[in-house]
């Protein structure tokens, strides 16, 4: 058996090009090394699927209804918005508030942004469509998550833009 091993003149070029990372690149590094070093060295990224381009128009509504109370087209945006705050009663600033967190030790930060943060209810929500329940995280799982876990140091301890 081969066993092909990273060149390490690859990794050191990558490592003095790598200025970032974010929460989904932890979570893609957790559940398989193999495919965070296709995607985030390698730079195979596969265009976006249709699910994942109709959650990004999902996210959009709903920026706009907590915003800007725009109504919302999409059943699944709707049915998202008994779940959330009055339409048009977030300021903009607490909505997709991005970040840059650097956890002591690392070598570089961690950047994100957070889909709706509400100080005065100590919450933060990210919006995620799937097209079964099945799909969705535990409390259990959210609990070692690295996507819930970097979300909430970052707005305890401030490390919002």
């Amino acid at each position: 058996m081969h066993i092909l091993r990273p060149c390490p003149r690859l990794i050191e070029n990558w490592l003095m090009m790598w200025n970032s990372t974010s929460p989904s690149q932890l979570s893609t590094f957790t559940d398989c090394k193999r495919k965070w070093w296709r995607i985030s060295v390698n730079g195979e990224r596969q265009p976006p699927s249709l699910s994942a381009q109709r959650g990004t128009r999902v996210h959009e509504e709903l920026e706009q209804y907590l915003m800007y109370a725009r109504d919302t087209v999409d059943g699944t945006a709707s049915a998202m918005t008994r779940h959330l705050p009055p339409a048009g009663s977030i300021e903009p600033a607490h909505v997709e508030v991005g970040f840059s967190f650097v956890p002591s030790g690392w070598p570089v930060p961690i950047r994100g942004r957070i889909d709706l943060i509400e100080l005065e209810n100590n919450r933060i929500t990210d919006h995620k469509t799937t097209s079964n329940l099945k799909w969705s995280k535990s409390k259990e799982e959210l609990l070692n998550d690295p996507q819930a876990l970097i979300y909430s140091a970052v707005t305890l301890l401030n490390g919002l833009d």
